[in-house]
């Protein structure tokens, strides 16, 4: 797995901004309270929020919801647990969620609580809505500092690579 960080950089080209985080202020992975500036730095406008609020606040010293909710920032809530994985309709809901803010000009963060499992699981999905195929989305998503961290999230993904195979083929 390649170099974790707090935030990444821009994880796409030129004309869109996604980046992967760790949760703002946890006591963990941000205790310094850095992940909000390094957000307002990259210009980020827009947030996926993968984990649960009550998850949020137990892994923090911060209420997230409120601030998401208070301050100038797009907040989307995706909720699942840590290591677990969506249902696929979900997933293609969140995919495409996250394309339409992509393709509007948002400059997206995304994450749950170390960036790593679900945020990593999500972008490989949106690689894999893009054409990537499994291994190379989750090769990917590992030489950034991610990586797929439950059969679950695994098992979601291939199912996912499977769908997007036939939407592709029925075109």
């Amino acid at each position: 797995m390649g170099k974790w960080s707090k935030v990444s950089g821009n994880l796409l080209g030129e004309d869109e901004f996604l980046c992967r985080s760790c949760l703002p202020n946890s006591k963990r992975y941000d205790r310094e309270g850095e992940v909000f500036n390094e957000w307002q730095a990259l210009g980020i406008d827009t947030v996926f929020t993968l984990l649960p609020w009550e998850e949020a606040v137990a892994r923090s010293d911060h209420d997230l919801q409120v601030a998401l909710d208070s301050g100038s920032l797009i907040s989307h809530h995706h909720p699942v647990t840590d290591f677990g994985a969506w249902s696929l309709e979900e997933f293609r809901d969140i995919v495409e969620d996250l394309e339409h803010s992509l393709q509007s000009g948002n400059r997206v963060a995304v994450h749950c609580h170390a960036g790593v499992g679900r945020t990593g699981t999500l972008i490989a999905g949106v690689l894999i809505s893009r054409g990537e195929c499994l291994d190379d989305a989750v090769a990917f998503i590992e030489e950034h500092g991610m990586s797929v961290e439950s059969h679950g999230q695994r098992g979601l993904l291939e199912r996912f690579a499977s769908f997007m195979r036939g939407r592709r083929g029925n075109r």
